[in-house]
């Protein structure tokens, strides 16, 4: 869980395949959900570190065996 620079709560959700989070305002009203859209594969997903606060939301890969990548993800409507 984390809280974003517009005071939103985001709730990582670990029921779905990949990583999703659900977001609810600080009164505890729920906005809307998000995914990580990642090409490769989902379970890799799992072994990611994200981060976020009031400059953006980060990831990071802890897997064993490949170098450290950090990404700067950016939140993108729905189609």
């Amino acid at each position: 869980m984390f809280v974003d620079g517009e005071n939103r709560l985001w709730v990582e959700m670990g029921i779905y395949r990949g990583t999703v989070f659900r977001v609810y305002d600080l009164e505890g009203n729920f906005l809307f959900n998000a995914m990580v859209d990642y090409p490769g594969n989902w379970l890799t997903l799992n072994c990611w570190t994200i981060e976020a606060d009031e400059n953006g939301i980060l990831a990071m890969t802890d897997l064993n065996g490949y170098s450290q990548k950090v990404y700067l993800l950016e939140l993108a409507d729905s189609i």
